[in-house]
């Protein structure tokens, strides 16, 4: 299955849409937690959500995702 690069915003949450801006930056995801004050898990619970609703099966597709994904600023 093709991950969906066209996601629009309102599918993200404001901290989901953190975490890409940060993933986009290539922080880690203990990094990510040490940034935005929040714990290891909590991260890697947006990144699990983030995946669930970008349709990404594996690491490798999340990857491709996350640095398509277009971020307006």
């Amino acid at each position: 299955m093709e991950s969906n690069t066209n996601s629009s915003y309102c599918e993200f949450t404001f901290k989901e849409i953190e975490v890409i801006r940060l993933l986009k930056k290539g922080y880690s995801t203990k990094e990510i937690a040490e940034i935005l004050n929040k714990s290891f898990f909590t991260i890697k619970k947006h990144r699990e959500n983030i995946s669930n609703k970008a349709l990404t099966k594996g690491k490798r597709q999340f990857r491709h995702f996350i640095f398509e994904f277009k971020i307006q600023d």
